[in-house]
């Protein structure tokens, strides 16, 4: 999934995005969320929230207390976001929703996950996030762990009287939080611990939905399981897309697919927005752009392939947009300058008269060289080696190519300047690739990025 959000990945700007209809901010203390009976230092939560916001609160409620930072922080953006236009979708259908869980250090409240469901006026109907869903553990990160058997009466406690219910677990964001002060071996077999204890609890949620579900349109359950913002190591290797998991009657197999990307295996957030949507039997509002996703046996997998063998081809399709991902800078730094570079020296010779000598005639060369370029990063992806340096090698040898065929047609018939030769080339390739798929340019990095989530198919501005 692209996790795109208006600042840095982190979990106020992950979660405030994950329930706005555009990229938006979050705030430092965006984790202070609390049940309205908590006690806080100047009164109970629900007291500070009506005392900043003037909105009166209900004893069940979940309140955000810097909402009002948090609208102050994305006024002030280019196009301001809906803040909480997703949880006022549900809401304002009827859809009951309750949150469970938290990611509380020794020192600071970690519930930023709260504004993936809060409303336009900064509330959730229902929820219990209080430090009694943890336990101490002197192995874990600051000390503490989510108590999962607490975690999971907590659930039970809001089957019936909840239509959707977001659990964060927590032990995971903890880890990553203090992520710099263990060796990383020792922080790779927490990760594993961590892993393995959430697994556990979705076996068992899964068990749930099958044997007890709860009255409903069918009786029907939906479980997603969702990583709303990168950790750190997977950011510096460019790998900033997340894994999103889906499990219910519509989604028995394969990978998941938007109409929004035209791509097996690659969702938006909008897209999970108007899944849950679609789901509850909620119209979708206009501000949210998703569209519902479906699963589906792709050229990825086939309807045999176990979910191992689903996943270990979605991870290669991953791993190669990071590689493209981390790539396409120095490249395109690299191609830009050399461009430059070519530009000023041939306006330098135009400009002193000196056209008809041996560096002008080597600036031809250099200048039709430069030209081939993006044919060379268009036709790259066919090797299927995405490393800096094999692309590198790859585009410099087969624009020489390109140039001296350009140049030794031109000597041979006469047919037009090398550079025109160069650009008919490159446009056919375009023309072809666009009519067969794009999946060039796609994959190439002077195309777009589904990182940057600009565009996802068609024909970019790259």
């Amino acid at each position: 999934m692209n996790v795109r959000t208006a600042g840095a990945f982190t979990p106020e700007n992950a979660y405030a995005t994950l329930g706005s209809n555009s990229r938006a901010f979050g705030t430092a203390e965006a984790g202070r969320n609390f049940g309205a009976g908590e006690r806080l230092e100047s009164g109970t939560a629900g007291e500070v929230f009506e005392r900043y916001t003037g909105s009166s609160v209900h004893e069940q409620e979940v309140v955000v207390i810097d909402y009002p930072r948090l609208l102050k922080a994305n006024a002030r953006t280019l196009h301001p976001p809906l803040l909480g236009a997703f949880g006022s979708a549900l809401k304002q259908a009827g859809i009951r929703i309750a949150v469970c869980g938290n990611a509380d250090t020794n020192s600071k409240s970690g519930r930023e996950f709260i504004l993936a469901l809060m409303n336009a006026s900064g509330k959730i109907a229902m929820g219990s996030l209080g430090d009694d869903l943890l336990r101490k553990n002197a192995a874990r990160p600051y000390g503490i762990q989510t108590d999962y058997e607490r975690l999971w009466r907590t659930v039970s406690d809001f089957w019936e009287s909840a239509d959707c219910l977001a659990v964060e677990l927590g032990d995971s964001s903890r880890l990553e939080k203090e992520r710099d002060a263990f060796l990383p071996e020792q922080r790779l077999a927490l990760r594993r611990q961590t892993i393995e204890d959430a697994d556990v609890f979705f076996a068992g949620l899964a068990d749930r939905c099958q044997t007890a579900l709860p009255e409903g349109d069918g009786g029907e359950v939906m479980v997603l399981m969702v990583s709303p913002y990168p950790a750190r190591d997977a950011q510096d290797e460019g790998n900033t897309l997340t894994p999103v998991l889906i499990s219910g009657s519509s989604f028995t197999g394969g990978l998941l697919y938007s109409a929004s990307t035209k791509k097996d295996g690659l969702i938006t957030i909008g897209d999970l927005q108007s899944t849950i949507l679609a789901f509850l039997g909620v119209d979708k509002p206009a501000a949210i752009t998703g569209q519902p996703l479906v699963a589906r046996p792709s050229e990825l997998t086939r309807p045999s392939d176990s979910v191992a063998q689903a996943g270990n081809q979605l991870y290669l399709l991953n791993s190669r947009i990071a590689k493209i991902n981390i790539s396409r800078s120095p490249v395109l730094k690299s191609f830009v300058i050399a461009q430059i570079i070519v530009l000023i020296l041939a306006l330098l010779l135009i400009v002193f008269g000196v056209q008809k000598t041996r560096l002008f005639l080597f600036l031809r060369w250099l200048m039709a060289f430069v030209a081939s370029v993006p044919l060379g990063l268009l036709v790259q992806p066919l090797t299927a080696r995405f490393e800096l340096s094999e692309i590198l090698l790859f585009t410099i040898l087969f624009a020489a190519l390109i140039t001296l065929i350009a140049f030794w047609s031109n000597k041979q018939g006469k047919n037009g300047e090398p550079i025109g030769i160069i650009a008919l080339l490159t446009a056919f390739a375009i023309l072809i690739d666009t009519l067969s798929g794009s999946n060039l340019m796609s994959n190439s990095v002077l195309g777009y990025s589904p990182v940057g989530g600009a565009r996802y198919y068609g024909i970019g501005n790259e």
